[in-house]
């Protein structure tokens, strides 16, 4: 069953990363109970018979990441010590999941090409998590296709490691979209406190162009304005911590705290005025 197309106002997404199936477990039920829409679950800690004994309830509202175990230092995790997976390993696993009862996965850009090749030139140079070789983007939509089939979505995500413009933005979605992602994720990474207006403009003119759900948000001053104020002008979803013993990113808010804030100002649109084809979540 579709996980985001099923949503017409933002969601709040649950950040779940553990070293161990029961504490992962545990703390995607807690944080569905605590006022959380979805859960990410990243099992990039776990050993591969680890991943097997996740075991959530049928039809729970989670999708699976599988993240490079050099990304997870980002967490605050030694990276060196969790489990090196190429990136056909990491794709089985999640696909094994939606097998399970994932409702959706998430696959970078460059997956199948980590090294990352030619980048347009609609894009800065120094882009990183893409890639735009042929062989790599049809296995990317190989993934997509087969997660479809099985009536479940595919978040085509991008951490680019750089301050991207509107101009950048609305190209990168572009891609994103014609290799048939469900949902788009644009992660841009800056030091410029004055960076957030720029990228709330970029989620503006989002919502005017594309017609499926996606997330742009950033690492780096003013980053929390950015991931609260986004949803009220187009972005699909925001990242909370996870409860219970979970890792999480440092300026991941809590899920009481957004519930809070949104029962006091809601965001997004009304069902009746929200449509795909508008591209308004």
């Amino acid at each position: 069953m579709p996980l985001f197309a099923t949503f017409k106002k933002p969601l709040i997404v649950a950040v779940c990363v553990a070293p161990d199936a029961k504490t992962i477990s545990q703390s995607a039920l807690q944080s569905i109970t605590a006022g959380a829409d979805v859960v990410e679950v990243n099992v990039a800690q776990l050993s591969d018979a680890e991943i097997a004994r996740v075991n959530l309830p049928p039809e729970f509202p989670y999708y699976v990441v599988c993240r490079r175990r050099k990304f997870m230092a980002l967490y605050g995790l030694d990276w060196s010590v969790l489990p090196e997976r190429d990136d056909q390993a990491r794709m089985g696993l999640l696909s094994s999941m939606i097998d399970r009862g994932a409702r959706a996965l998430d696959m970078e850009c460059d997956t199948f090409d980590s090294s990352g090749g030619i980048i347009p030139d609609s894009l800065p140079d120094e882009m990183q998590e893409l890639s735009v070789k042929e062989i790599p983007v049809r296995l990317q939509m190989d993934v997509i296709d087969s997660c479809r089939q099985r009536n479940a979505e595919v978040i085509l995500s991008c951490h680019s490691r750089s301050a991207l413009t509107s101009t950048h933005v609305l190209s990168l979605a572009g891609l994103m979209t014609d290799r048939g992602a469900d949902v788009i994720k644009i992660v841009n990474s800056h030091n410029d406190p004055m960076y957030c207006p720029t990228a709330l403009s970029a989620i503006i003119k989002l919502r005017e162009s594309i017609p499926i759900p996606f997330l742009v948000t950033s690492v780096g001053p003013l980053s929390g304005v950015l991931r609260m104020a986004g949803c009220y002008l187009g972005n699909s979803y925001v990242f909370c911590r996870a409860e219970g013993q979970s890792f999480s990113y440092p300026d991941h808010p809590a899920i009481g705290r957004v519930r809070e804030l949104w029962r006091l100002f809601p965001p997004g649109l009304t069902s009746e005025d929200a449509s795909p084809q508008t591209g308004n979540f």
